[in-house]
């Protein structure tokens, strides 16, 4: 299994290269992105390796709304329930969509498969009843958020890929999702 990626002093590569989730530390912590629903035990794994508190992850903030990108979701809110979702009103309007949601689970299920099947996890975690999104926070361009000890991350509207955003930290990290390679 491959250890959890330290990029900096506060930022991880949790989960695998193609399927990553990252973890911001400040006082309070942020998973960025959430890759896909098979990675719950790995992520799982990765956190305790780091040493980080459960209860220290305050959100979840989603780059952008696709499928690779926030499977692992609804797992993390089932367990977890104090985090909070955060994602762009587009996100938020796709993601209250029934066929939407849908379509997202067929697609995580069969990468769980996979991803089991080729030895890259253990276990997958067992399908959830209720595979659902609630966005608590929309994020605007130029939105900061602050997790405090000094980190700080700025929103930023990057039309192209998708609706998605892109969010640098202390002007000299930028996490891109779609240009991250091991």
């Amino acid at each position: 299994m491959l250890p959890p990626r330290r990029i900096t002093d506060t930022f991880y590569q949790l989960a695998t290269p193609f399927f990553p989730v990252y973890l911001s530390l400040g006082r309070d912590a942020m998973l960025i992105d959430a890759g896909v629903g098979g990675t719950l035990f790995l992520v799982e794994n990765r956190l305790k390796e780091i040493g980080v508190d459960l209860a220290r992850i305050q959100s979840v903030t989603l780059t952008h709304c696709h499928s690779d990108h926030i499977g692992l979701v609804p797992h993390l809110l089932t367990k977890w329930p104090h985090l909070k979702l955060r994602a762009t009103s587009a996100a938020a309007e796709a993601l209250a969509k029934d066929t939407v949601v849908q379509a997202f689970l067929a697609f995580d299920q069969k990468v769980a498969a996979t991803l089991r099947s080729k030895n890259v996890v253990d276990a997958v975690p067992d399908p959830i009843a209720d595979y659902r999104f609630r966005v608590d926070t929309v994020l605007d361009d130029g939105q900061v958020l602050d997790l405090g000890n000094g980190i700080r991350w700025r929103v930023y509207a990057t039309p192209g890929h998708a609706e998605y955003r892109r969010y640098p930290l202390q002007d000299y990290l930028v996490v891109t999702t779609e240009a991250t390679s091991p």
